[in-house]
């Protein structure tokens, strides 16, 4: 019977690990090249990594690759509605939209870190200098800096350090900027006022920071791994079940949370609380630098020993993420569907960045349907609320819906 109960048990610990994503090697980045530090996935089947000074594009979903020079990379944005591409870094802030054949310089500063609201065509960018920050507007294309790490009188900030990390918030028009050392400080109305959300200034860089939907701020750091704030950043509590080396933190559709670090890919799909380990299927080294989600859902990732990895499978199986509202748009209306019951409000912002369309009101039903007036067929990016909750993503309004 003993025998019997083991080799039950043995079967249930392989199917429990089977029921996790696989990773499948995909190509290996020549040595020249360097590391794929960043890894940033676009329309159709795009994916494009970043080394220092190259990037590695593939447009069939990893099936070729084409090697392309680029000025020189520290960050990097991909938009997911064409082949425009960001890169940042020591020579300035540069634009291409030919996925990479040709680029245009937009700002000479130098830059850090930084991301972009392709829905709304804004930027933003953390620098060398102390104070200052870049902003991009009008389809990331008009760059100008800002000094939040300054008072009236153009003395420093208290809180204010060195910037690192950037992130989008949850809402349009929110952004989070971490800081060596360790302190993180939030906007809501696009740079016009700024608070101090997180304090305590260890010796260390905050480097990666994310909101999911629900609110709850993550941020990531070099050796003191995960913090979580789910109070609007009002306290702080550090994570002691995910490494404490953090590459990246990645938020999926959904409100998954991911994080590359030393130790292989580590997800979280209850806020931060627990996290499932991504490891079965790399073969040359634990240490993941680069992650990002592809538009069907498959993970990627990039090592340090220069690999590019996939996962068999959507992240989603096995791994299911909270619900979030299925949005799309049929005969005149745009359809949400598993509306949670709450206060909802509903935004629409053309690829241009311009809000074209809000509405609000309670959801009593898990189906709404709001008219649509006046829109113009053409792709939009959508922003959903429900009692706090948030969810971006984007829309088709085909000519045939419109009539």
């Amino acid at each position: 019977m003993k025998y019997i109960l083991g080799i039950l048990g043995a079967i249930m610990l392989v199917v429990a690990a089977r029921s996790q994503p696989r990773w499948e090697p995909v190509t290996q980045i020549p040595g020249q090249l360097g590391i794929p530090w960043v890894i940033e996935t676009g329309a159709g089947q795009t994916v494009v990594v970043g080394t220092r000074s190259w990037l590695c594009v593939s447009t069939d979903g990893g099936a070729s690759w084409q090697y392309r020079q680029q000025p020189g990379l520290l960050t990097m944005s991909v938009s997911p509605y064409s082949g425009e591409i960001v890169v940042g870094g020591a020579g300035g802030v540069y634009i291409s939209n030919d996925t990479g054949g040709t680029w245009q310089q937009i700002s000479n500063a130098r830059v850090v870190s930084g991301t972009v609201d392709w829905v709304r065509g804004v930027a933003l960018f953390s620098t060398e200098a102390l104070s200052a920050l870049i902003w991009c507007r009008d389809t990331v294309r008009n760059c100008y800096a800002t000094f939040p790490g300054e008072d009236a009188s153009g003395r420093p900030r208290p809180g204010w350090g060195n910037t690192i990390g950037v992130a989008r918030g949850a809402r349009p028009q929110e952004w989070l900027v971490g800081h060596w050392p360790s302190w993180v400080w939030r906007t809501r109305d696009d740079g016009n006022t700024w608070e101090w959300i997180h304090k305590d200034g260890y010796n260390d860089a905050v480097h990666t920071l994310v909101v999911t939907p629900r609110g709850t701020i993550l941020f990531g750091t070099t050796i003191n791994g995960v913090w979580r704030s789910t109070d609007d950043g009002a306290t702080w509590q550090r994570l002691r079940t995910v490494p404490d080396s953090i590459s990246q933190l990645l938020l999926l559709p959904g409100g998954t949370v991911c994080a590359a670090t030393n130790r292989g890919v580590f997800c979280s799909r209850d806020e931060g609380e627990t996290w499932d380990a991504l490891v079965e299927g790399l073969r040359d080294t634990l240490a993941v630098v680069s992650i990002a989600v592809d538009s069907a859902g498959y993970l990627w990732a990039g090592t340090f020993r220069r690999w590019i990895y996939r996962t068999d499978r959507p992240v989603s199986v096995g791994m299911a993420a909270p619900l979030a509202p299925s949005v799309r748009v049929r005969a005149r209306e745009l359809e949400l569907l598993g509306v949670p019951a709450g206060m909802l409000r509903v935004e629409l912002y053309s690829i241009l960045g311009r809000q074209v369309m809000a509405w609000e009101g309670r959801a009593e039903a898990s189906v709404v349907r709001i008219p649509l007036v006046g829109l113009p067929a053409g792709v939009y990016g959508y922003w959903v609320s429900v009692d706090g909750r948030h969810w971006r993503g984007t829309v088709p309004l085909l000519p045939q819906e419109l009539q």
